[in-house]
């Protein structure tokens, strides 16, 4: 079996991020899709937690600025369905080269992380159209899919056990 891990700068690596870099703990309500207007909000109110930050270095503050700035701008492209459609593209145009079956391949890893880890918090109020978009790119495909929970233990989802469907 084949195994594409997530290699998207969508949601996987952009709301709800998990802490993959330090200036990631700054960034938090993005939503999914990319809204021009979330985006700037969001960036505006991280910029604003690293210029308050007593704790970083000199010159961090400016480096994580122009990072983060980077970040938003990249996820005007890749915070779209589009850009997830293109990118299983790629691997059906891999699978087909070759002779990999569609089902063969299994998308894993990916998901939303609760910025706090907070696992019976309220999950994030676009994770199920970010979770809908990547199942119906794979599926799109013929691509097997699976879902992991960072916060709790494999769950699929975030709050009281058996209190939400994945639909």
């Amino acid at each position: 079996m084949s195994c594409l891990r997530s290699t998207t700068a969508t949601h996987s690596r952009l709301p709800g991020r998990a802490s993959r870099g330090g200036r990631y703990r700054y960034l938090t309500g993005l939503t999914w899709p990319y809204d021009t207007v979330n985006a700037q909000s969001a960036r505006d109110n991280a910029l604003g937690l690293v210029e308050q930050d007593p704790n970083l270095p000199p010159g961090q503050t400016a480096t994580f600025e122009n990072e983060l700035t980077a970040d938003i701008a990249s996820y005007a492209v890749s915070g779209t369905p589009d850009y997830l459609t293109a990118q299983f593209a790629k691997v059906q145009t891999w699978a087909r080269a070759n002779r990999v079956k569609p089902w063969q391949i299994l998308v894993g890893e990916y998901g939303v992380a609760q910025p706090s880890h907070n696992t019976l918090g309220d999950p994030l109020t676009t994770s199920s159209a970010w979770f809908s978009a990547v199942l119906a790119a794979a599926h799109a495909m013929g691509f097997a899919a699976a879902v992991w929970d960072l916060d709790s233990g494999f769950g699929i989802t975030c709050g009281q056990p058996g209190t939400a469907r994945l639909t």
